[in-house]
């Protein structure tokens, strides 16, 4: 059932942000139909696809009401989610990707300890994904419950939960001003760290989504220098830092701070931006880091990615190690 308007308050909405992912778009539409327990409604937001993509998902046949948004232009994902979050009236919102799919049980799991556990943002670990391949995400959480130290969790490149396996209040959602419209990096990890600041993420450790490294996995590469200063500049000058309440909460911050500083020198290296990382480069005094520290972090980062990720980027491992070297 197609809808033309939101004149409904529901249960639980979902919010499909689509962008020239006509080869995935189906898959994400149909694990949503095929959940244990129904979402009220489902919202897919084509932010001026170029593809077909947009034609396909109005073609599915699925029991489950759908309003389509069009936007006019390309505004991003994070103004999307926002139109698409502001489109409806819900008591609980969960995020889905249009290259990323559900487990079928996802939105049960997730609305279950949302109720038991008197939460108001709760996410689930997840499966990487790479072609019909499926990698455990093998992060640190061990068991279900509310995350301790936001920072220390996402220090490693293996984040403990991504956009896709999010389910939360839209009242906490809309509180917090929702995505960052003025910045497009890591505007889900700003988002994250306010809803954590304020009353707490619930997780799940078992992985109900599946993520997708195919097309994913060059979002890092293709964020431009002032993309990270951005972020960066958000964690160092807008983030309430007198909020965290112990020394190692401030150590975590700080151990952030760096690593985040040094995946995107990582990224830079990947994608062969040498201009970009020579840039990234002069920011290492900010964080009174020398060349071989930094080198040191790389191997970390590298030391913890999965063996088929090192393999496949070994020839530009070698390309970032020689231009730290240079310095």
């Amino acid at each position: 059932m197609i809808l033309s308007s939101a004149d409904h308050t529901y249960k639980i909405a979902v919010i499909v942000t689509l962008y020239n992912k006509e080869l995935e778009i189906s898959r994400c539409i149909y694990s949503v139909a095929i959940q244990s327990l129904k979402p009220d409604i489902l919202v897919i937001v084509d932010d001026k696809s170029t593809d077909n993509g947009l034609k396909i998902a109005k073609s599915l046949k699925i029991d489950i009401p759908v309003l389509f948004i069009e936007n006019s232009e390309n505004v991003g994902p994070s103004i999307a989610r926002n139109i698409g979050v502001n489109s409806v009236s819900a008591e609980y919102i969960a995020f889905l990707d249009a290259d990323d799919y559900w487990l079928p049980n996802f939105l049960e799991e997730v609305v279950l300890n949302l109720k038991h556990e008197n939460a108001s943002f709760c996410a689930t670990s997840y499966f990487y994904c790479y072609g019909d391949e499926r990698f455990l995400s093998k992060t640190d959480v061990t068991e279900n419950g509310f995350i301790d130290d936001f920072f220390a969790s996402f220090s490693s490149i293996r984040l403990p939960f991504v956009t896709s396996s999010v389910c939360m209040r839209q009242d906490l959602f809309k509180f917090l001003g929702g995505f960052k419209k003025e910045i497009s990096l890591g505007e889900d990890i700003i988002l994250w760290s306010s809803a954590w600041q304020f009353g707490g993420i619930f997780l799940i450790k078992e992985p109900l989504v599946c993520y997708s490294l195919d097309a994913n996995s060059s979002q890092v590469r293709r964020s431009s220098y002032a993309d990270i200063v951005s972020f960066l500049d958000y964690f160092r000058c807008s983030f309430d830092v007198s909020s965290l309440r112990t020394d190692k909460e401030l150590s975590s911050y700080n151990s952030f701070l760096v690593k985040t500083y040094v995946r995107a020198c990582l990224g830079a290296a990947l994608s062969s931006k040498r201009r970009e990382f020579d840039k990234l480069m002069e920011l290492r005094i900010d964080f009174c880091l020398s060349p071989t520290t930094i080198l040191f972090w790389l191997y970390w980062s590298l030391s913890i990615l999965p063996n088929f990720l090192r393999v496949r980027f070994a020839n530009f491992i070698l390309r970032c190690i020689r231009c730290l070297r240079k310095i």
